[in-house]
């Protein structure tokens, strides 16, 4: 992983974690298909 990706990462699990405390399953919803977004973008990258 590049470090613009890992910094994404953090960033990713630090919002994910800010909307756990709150608990709204809207912006848990659209922060689901924001990661499947990137992975399927990060599978594209390493082939």
């Amino acid at each position: 992983m590049s470090t613009a990706e890992e910094l994404l990462v953090l960033v990713f699990k630090d919002v994910w974690n800010e909307i756990e405390l709150i608990g709204k399953d809207e912006e848990k919803r659209i922060l689901s298909i924001v990661l499947r977004v990137l992975r399927r973008y990060n599978e594209k990258n390493k082939q």
